[in-house]
This record gives C-alpha cells, sequence and structure tokens, in this order.
C-alpha cells in the first residue's frame, strides 16, 4: 500500500464514513477555531491588488472615448471639446487606401440622392481641422491642400461607410482596430442580445431541471437527442451563411451597396476568415460532429441508461424525507427547494461580477497616447500601464470565478452530506452530522473551513488540465497495463474535481487529499468497474445548452443586423458559447457531483482487503452498484 496513506491510518480507503461526518460535526460546532491560511491571505492581498488597480483606472481612463474615432488632428469625434455633436467619422478620399489617414468629423453621415450628381456647392456638416481645411465638395485633392469628396454613405456605428462598393473596400482598410477594443464595444452594443441570451440559458437550464425531476431517467436521453439537433442546426447556419457570402459577393458588383449588404461585408471581413469557404468547412464539421455523438448513443446505449437510472436515484436521495420511509426519522423538508436557488443566485453574482469588469475594462482601454498619421480607430495606442493593469484584471477575474466555482461545488456537498448522514450507521442511534444547520450555515462554515481547498484546488485543477489530458492520452497509446505509473504523473492525474469531497470532511489538504482519492481509485477499479457518470453527464449538459445559446444569439444578430450593430460576430458567438456553458455547469454541477460523489461515498465503506463493498448504506442508496436499477419496486 502506497506510503502516503500509510502515514495517516484515517486516509486509508476502509469504514471511516462514520468517522469523517463526526469530525464535520465537530467542524461545525467549533466554526472559529481555523485561522486564515496563507493562500487565502494571498488571495485577498491579490484581491486587494486587482480593486486598486481598478480604481487607479477608473481615474486615469476615460470610458467614453472607447471604440471612438479620431480625426487627423486627434481630436475625439463625439468626445473632443466641441465635437459632441459630431459623432461620425468620415474619409476625405476613398478612393484610394493611401489617404485613409484623412478624416474629418461630422454630424452626419451624407447621403447623395443622384449617382452621378457633380456639385462643388455640395458641402458636408463637418468640423475642418489641421489637414482637412474645408467641407467643401472636391474633385481633386492637391498635395498641399487636403479636401475632401462628396460621396453617398450609409452610417455604421460612429463611420460614415461609403455605398460605393469599390469605396467601400478600401475603406475596410482604415476601419482597422485592436480586436480587444471590437469586442468591448461589441459588448457595449450588444448588451440586449447578452441579457436576452443570459435570461434564455437560465430558462433552458431550468427546464432541464423540470424534466430531470419529472421525466427523470428519459430526460438523458432528451438532453443526447437535442445535441445532436443543435449540431444539425448549426450547420445549416454555417452552410447559410457561406451560402449568403458568396451571394454577397456578388452584389458586390453592384455600384450600390444596401445597409444589410454594407453590414454584412464589414462583419465578413472582421470575422478574420482568411479562407472564404470556412464556414462551409465548420458546417462540414457540426454534421461530421452529430453523426460522432449518433453512433456515441447507439453503441454506449448501456451507458446513457445507466446515467438515467442514476439521475432517478440522485432525484431519490435528495427527496427522500418526502418518500416517507417506514424506518426514516427524517422529518425535514425536500433539498430540491435549495437547487432550484443555488445555480440562480451563483449564476446572477457571476454575471454581475462580469458587469462591473467589464466597465473597469472599459476604463483600462482607455489607458494610453494618441499618435498621428494613423487610421482612426488606431490612433490611440495603449501604454505599459494598460497592459499591466489589464494582465492583472484578467487574473483578478478568472481567480475569482474559479473561488466561486468551486464554493458552489463544496455547497452542493455539504448539503449531499447532511442528506447522506441519515443513510449511514442504521443501527446507530448516535446524531453523526447536525441536521438543523442551514444552507447558509453550511456556506459559512466552509468558507472559513475550506477556502484553502477550494482557491488552491481551482488553481491547480486550471493549470494542469492541459498536462493531464496529454499524459491521459499518452497512457492511452501506450496501452500496457503493466507499467508503472511515476510519482510526478500520479501527482499529476490526482489533481481533479473527486478529490474535493476528501478535502471537505478533511483537514490534511487539497494535495494530499487528492492524492489519497486517486489511490482509491485505483484500489477499486480492481474491485469493480467505477466510472464518471457524473461527469459525463455535466459535458452532454453543457455542451447542449451551450449549442443551444449560441444558435439564439445567431438568429438574434441576423434579425437585429442593422438595429444592433456588431463588428465581430465571430468572438460573440464564441463569448455566448463559453458564458452559457459556464452558466450550465453551475446547474449541471448539482446532478453531476451527486451522481459521482455518491459513487465515492458508497465504495469508500470497504473492508481493508476490499472485498466488500457499500456494507454501512442503506438498500436504495447502495443500488448506484449498477446491479439493482429499479429502486422502486
Amino acid at each position: 500500500m502506497d506510503s502516503t496513506i500509510a502515514m495517516n491510518q484515517s486516509n486509508y480507503p476502509g469504514p471511516h464514513i462514520q468517522e469523517d461526518l463526526q469530525q464535520i460535526e465537530h467542524y461545525y460546532q467549533q466554526p472559529g477555531k481555523n485561522q486564515i491560511n496563507k493562500c487565502s491571505l494571498f488571495f485577498l492581498i491579490f484581491q486587494n491588488i486587482v480593486i486598486f488597480t481598478s480604481f487607479l483606472s477608473v481615474m486615469i481612463g476615460n470610458s467614453k472615448q472607447l471604440g471612438c474615432p479620431f480625426d487627423s488632428n486627434g481630436n475625439i469625434c463625439g468626445g473632443s471639446p466641441g465635437l459632441e455633436q459630431y459623432k461620425y467619422i468620415y474619409f476625405s478620399n476613398p478612393s484610394t487606401d493611401k489617404s485613409l489617414y484623412l478624416t474629418v468629423c461630422v454630424k452626419e453621415c451624407p447621403v447623395k440622392e443622384i449617382e452621378n450628381e457633380i456639385d462643388e456647392l455640395l458641402e458636408i456638416q463637418c468640423m475642418p481641422n489641421q489637414f482637412i481645411k474645408s467641407c467643401k465638395n472636391t474633385l481633386f485633392i492637391g498635395d498641399n491642400d487636403f479636401s475632401l469628396i462628396y460621396y453617398d454613405s450609409l452610417k455604421f456605428i460612429n463611420v460614415c461607410l461609403p455605398t460605393k462598393s469599390n469605396y467601400l473596400q478600401n475603406v475596410l482598410v482604415g476601419l482597422e482596430s485592436p480586436e480587444v477594443i471590437k469586442f468591448f464595444k461589441d459588448l457595449e452594443n450588444g448588451a440586449l442580445i447578452i441579457f436576452c441570451t443570459f435570461v434564455f440559458s437560465i430558462l433552458i437550464n431550468q427546464i432541464v431541471y423540470v424534466l430531470l425531476i419529472k421525466l427523470q431517467q428519459k430526460t438523458i436521453w432528451i438532453i443526447q437527442v437535442t445535441l445532436i439537433l443543435m449540431l444539425f442546426l448549426q450547420a445549416f447556419l454555417c452552410i447559410n451563411n457561406y451560402l449568403f457570402v458568396i451571394k454577397l459577393q456578388q452584389a458586390n458588383k453592384n455600384s450600390k451597396l444596401t445597409l444589410p449588404e454594407v453590414v454584412s461585408i464589414v462583419q465578413n471581413e472582421n470575422s478574420n476568415f482568411t479562407i472564404s469557404f470556412l464556414p462551409l468547412i465548420l458546417g462540414i464539421f457540426f454534421v461530421i460532429l452529430a453523426i460522432y455523438y449518433i453512433s456515441d448513443l447507439i453503441y454506449n446505449y448501456k451507458q446513457y441508461q445507466t446515467i438515467g437510472i442514476k439521475i432517478k436515484i440522485v432525484n431519490y436521495f435528495y427527496d427522500y424525507s418526502s418518500q416517507a420511509l417506514q424506518d426514516s426519522q427524517n422529518k425535514s423538508k425536500s433539498n430540491f427547494q435549495h437547487f432550484y436557488l443555488i445555480p440562480i443566485v451563483f449564476g446572477i453574482t457571476n454575471a454581475g461580477l462580469f458587469f462591473v469588469w467589464v466597465l473597469i475594462a472599459n476604463f483600462i482601454l482607455t489607458i494610453g497616447n494618441v499618435t498621428t498619421h494613423r487610421y482612426p480607430f488606431n490612433t490611440f495606442q495603449l501604454n505599459l500601464l494598460a497592459y499591466a493593469f489589464g494582465i492583472i484584471h484578467i487574473l483578478g477575474l478568472l481567480l475569482l470565478l474559479l473561488v466561486i466555482s468551486g464554493i458552489s461545488k463544496f455547497l452542493i456537498i455539504g448539503i449531499m452530506l447532511k442528506q447522506y448522514g441519515v443513510f449511514v450507521n442504521e443501527k446507530s442511534n448516535s446524531h453523526l452530522l447536525n441536521e438543523q444547520k442551514s444552507t447558509m450555515q453550511i456556506l459559512k462554515t466552509l468558507i472559513f473551513k475550506n477556502i484553502d481547498a477550494i482557491i488552491l484546488g481551482q488553481v491547480l485543477i486550471s493549470l494542469l488540465w492541459i498536462p493531464r489530458a496529454l499524459i491521459k492520452i499518452y497512457l492511452w497509446m501506450l496501452s500496457n497495463p503493466n507499467y508503472l505509473e511515476s510519482n510526478l504523473i500520479q501527482n499529476i492525474l490526482s489533481i481533479n474535481e473527486r478529490a474535493y469531497l476528501l478535502s471537505f470532511i478533511r483537514t490534511e489538504g487539497f494535495l494530499q487529499n487528492a492524492k489519497c482519492q486517486y489511490l482509491f481509485d485505483q484500489k477499486l477499479m480492481k474491485h469493480t468497474q467505477i466510472q464518471q457518470h457524473g461527469q459525463l453527464f455535466m459535458n452532454s449538459c453543457s455542451l447542449t445548452i451551450s449549442i443551444l445559446c449560441m444558435s439564439f444569439t445567431y438568429l438574434l444578430l441576423i434579425y437585429t443586423r442593422t438595429t444592433i450593430i456588431i463588428q465581430a460576430p465571430i468572438y460573440f458567438l464564441v463569448f455566448s458559447f463559453f458564458s452559457s456553458y459556464f452558466v450550465t455547469k453551475f446547474f449541471s454541477h448539482i446532478y453531476g457531483i451527486s451522481i459521482d460523489y455518491l459513487t465515492i461515498l458508497l465504495y469508500r465503506d470497504v473492508t481493508v482487503d476490499g472485498q466488500v463493498v457499500g456494507k454501512s448504506v442503506r438498500k436504495p442508496i447502495r443500488l448506484l452498484k449498477e446491479t439493482l436499477i429499479n429502486i422502486y419496486e
């Protein structure tokens, strides 16, 4: 047996679950004895640094100028004194890309009624600068006297884009700006779309909750079929977009473009599709992915059937008191009332934090200097201070989101262990766990007791995700059952979320508990085939809802193409996918964590030689062993 377990007998895989629960009760009774640890102290210090840099950013930056164009004189259109009403940038001569840095701020984008109209009396409502000294229409631009020409244009956010196809192709070069600026400007312009997608994601997750409670075993089939349908829908949207781009390229030969065509051309240019048929490739990829999941559903039919059974068991487990079993003395309310609120609270908290983070980022992205002889959206350049503040700001958000995610997992573990105490040691009348503790008391206790494991665990799990995946691929390719893993490989593989259960009920620390859980899993694999069905459920649910939300966002972008203009929709869609994926993780954690961690708890009560499994657990919950499947008969 490994020395890590031998050093501490309480870590040995055996009948110690009663001792674990008694230790939790001891924590509840004495919540103030633990002092703040180093990891928590470093976390608080770093978050204070983030707050301090945020205040400095608000004082130094100016969020109103984010994404605003600059004229040739370095003035902000719509922002500089005297230019409040001159919000749009106008290219003086779009007939060539050599003069695109010669721009002027205008009140309204000029409209030319007659295409071939030539009139030197035509004048634009602009603010002259040291380069463009006159707002009158001029056919020729001299070397020493910069002027402008009057052409038909359309409003695109804060730019006057020409409707002439050859003019527009030249102007596209002048719209060059940093990708991060485009993204945050799109977040500002598309705030309504983001809100609708967020509400849609919450609604879909609530519908899944209802299905999990009402339909139970059938829900996993609904999720998988929906995933396949959404992949086909996404393939259809990609192929349709490809056909639209082809049609648009043919329409570009026309002398005058409409606003939807202009918007589509700019969006396609900003999508960085260096290969024109990339949307077609993506469409084919989604079709192949859908076919893969169809074959996976057929080939792994029994595995998904087992997930459905475990969903049914989780429902029975958390709603145990309402089943009114004859030998049960637990009369508390069902835990499902918490599970409607916990993900919503954490989801809204994350949304609020992200909203504040975006506001601060808008100030950070306006810390820099104005340069000359550049394109209007590239005139402002970020300095080193902005980059330093940006890195701190990004790390602060990522760390905070990881901690919130870890807290949500620990809260679910606390509620699960509270309910699990009912099933353990049925012959003992001892009070193993204080069942009167509320969810808020559990949350408060675990934050004081386990914040170190939460922070360290989430950071290590995130940082070691790629090395862990590479090691698993290497071991799979090796396919040698006699291969002895080194201590380094074992340590890396042990850093996973399965260690959170032991970290909640033990004080040894996250790393030692992770190694202990890993060794226990290795020992258990010799006696029974243990699978992470809960993780598979979470991945399926999150992928299905995120693709559904991305398709919903795509449809919103199409139908609001001319009213809510987004410069780079590809980044917007990626943001929609990952944000909805992250939100769905909070919802699916309840069932996913319960499925996997209940399995761990059930198999922790084994003899030293690992021959007896689940001896101290009541029969209804022991049915997670997958041999007996009908818990209601």
